[in-house]
């Protein structure tokens, strides 16, 4: 009985080349936050609750509440 080549190979085979090129994506983002934090000195989160923190105030403040 012989038995062609899809029913013996797994979904893990055929799925390899995906998570790895998601693993290769994940692991850029993580370096351009690295190198982001050391050339800037603030985190992206840093950056965030900066500029919230900047429209709370701008929001607040001006006679709108």
């Amino acid at each position: 009985m012989e038995y062609s080549k899809d029913q013996s190979e797994s979904i893990f085979d055929e799925m390899f080349i995906f998570v790895f090129i998601g693993g290769l994506a994940l692991l850029g983002i993580i370096l351009l936050n690295v190198f982001s934090i050391v050339l800037t000195g603030l985190s992206l989160g840093d950056r965030i609750k900066e500029v919230l923190s900047k429209k709370k105030k701008d929001f607040f403040f001006n006679g709108a509440i």
